[in-house]
Formats: C-alpha cells, structure tokens, sequence
C-alpha cells in the first residue's frame, strides 16, 4: 500500500489499483491509519576515528578523479585508509554513519556498524528546499547528477529501494516533483521493477522518471545526465 493508503499493489499476482476499487469490488476493507508526521529517530552522532583526508594521499586523489568526485569529496571532509575511502554519511548536519568504498576485491562497499540505511538518504541535508528531488542509487551517481543538474536537489537511495520511512520524509518536504533515475535498464533488467516499486510509495505525488541510455550516472556524461532529465516521462 502507498503511504497515503490511496493505491495498493499486491506483489503476488501482481494487481495494482485504487484503495477504493478494491474495497468496493472484493468486499474486503483496509484498515489503515497514516499521518503526515512522522517522529524522527534519535541517531547518535558517528565520528570517523581513522584514515586521513583525501587530499593527502595521491591513491584516493586519483580514484576521486576518476568518479568525478574530487571537489565533493574535500569539501564535505572524506577520509581514506591504504585500502578503501570513508563516506561520511550526515543527517541535519551532524554525521551519523558512514560508507567504505574499497579499492580492490570482492567487497566494494560497507556501511559502518549500526548503519540503518531505511532511515537514512545520501545528501539529503542538501536536497531539503529543492523544487524538484532526483532519486538516485549511489553516492558517485548522486554527485555526478548534482553537478549535471544543480538546481534541483539529489539523494541517494544506498540501493534500489525506497523505504516507507524515506518516502514519507520526501513527502514532508513537498517538492512539486520528485524524478527517479536509477541505473540504465540495459546495465540492470530488474530496474523497471524497482522503479514501480519506488513510485508507487510516492503515489499522490508529481512522480517522473528519467531513463539513462546505458550505465548509471556516474558512468554518463553531464550531456547525456541532462538529455534523460529533459526526456523524463511523468507518471504520476
């Protein structure tokens, strides 16, 4: 069911429709409580206790370089180890977990201990008072979208799925539209199935989703970022 209780979808035989219509043809009736409020969790403040800034190790340099992602890295203070770089993750200012991207091996990332990714979006203190909100996959996707597109607001899913607590936080903000751009359908065939997913918890919103023509943001450049944002299609 879509937060606001209007849409449901059963993930079964795959059915999707109004609250209402199904109500009045099955007999059957929902009962569902929701409320635009939400109480915030109590995060504690994380502190990233090792490594050293990007900047003073010429190894991170220069996979920052490579992801595009240099400048936002110095500014927002990542640190690096020999073996990965450290993603501070920040929720109204104050860091509460962060995201390891080893360079080398099977493990390409970790969250920190006690990481609650279904509370948590990456960049979203700067997406706040945005007009229009870009969902995104990960943390590089995000900031090549933001330099593409500046003056719309761009968050991080830390994955495909957008939890009920994270979509009602977007509501809370009341963008007058929200664009989905996950990775291209040619890089992941599963992605169309996500994306239903992900509108159908913004149900009652202005929903848009924006297809990439092949890999995911970071892997595209600022001319093809902004050809499938112009190109979005609406859904909602």
């Amino acid at each position: 069911m879509s937060p606001d209780g209007s849409w449901v979808h059963c993930y079964r035989c795959g059915w999707s429709g109004s609250r209402q219509f199904f109500e009045k043809t099955t007999g059957i009736k929902i009962n569902f409580e929701f409320s635009s409020k939400i109480e915030l969790p109590c995060l504690d403040e994380f502190i990233i206790d090792e490594g050293v800034p990007v900047a003073r190790s010429k190894k991170a340099y220069s996979y920052l370089q490579s992801r595009n992602a240099v400048d936002y890295a110095i500014l927002n203070k990542w640190k690096c180890t020999p073996e990965k770089i450290i993603i501070p993750v920040c929720q109204y200012g104050t860091c509460v977990g962060s995201v390891s991207r080893y360079y080398e091996g099977l493990l390409r990332y970790k969250f920190s201990d006690g990481f609650k990714s279904a509370l948590l979006m990456f960049n979203f203190d700067n997406a706040r008072y945005r007009s229009i909100i870009i969902l995104n996959e990960g943390v590089f996707d995000v900031i090549s979208t933001s330099k593409a597109l500046p003056f719309c607001g761009v968050v991080g899913l830390f994955g495909k799925h957008l939890s009920c607590y994270n979509a009602t936080r977007i509501r809370m903000l009341n963008p007058k539209e929200i664009v989905i751009m996950l990775d291209s359908p040619k890089k992941d065939t599963e992605i169309k199935k996500s994306v239903s997913k992900i509108s159908l918890s913004l149900c009652g919103m202005h929903v848009s989703v924006a297809t990439l023509q092949g890999g995911d943001p970071n892997e595209s450049s600022i001319s093809e970022i902004q050809r499938a944002f112009n190109n979005r299609r609406s859904i909602y």
